[in-house]
């Protein structure tokens, strides 16, 4: 539970303009795809404002972070 309230706590704050820094979710082996689905589901029912991957990158590679 603490994981999933770091990364949503970073997430508002980020939606009130308390910070601008990047959130990435580091999707390794696919372990992140419900929360990725539940996310795209929620924006599609309006239950999310706006588009949630401007504020949480989804990452599949280190690269996708750190690039070269």
């Amino acid at each position: 539970i603490g994981t999933l309230d770091e990364i949503f706590t970073m997430a508002a704050s980020a939606t009130i303009g308390y910070h601008h820094k990047p959130i990435y979710i580091y999707n390794i082996n696919g372990f992140w795809d419900d929360l990725i689905r539940l996310l795209e589901n929620l924006e599609k029912q309006e239950m999310i404002r706006g588009d949630w991957q401007n504020i949480l990158h989804v990452a599949t590679q280190i690269s996708d972070i750190f690039p070269k």
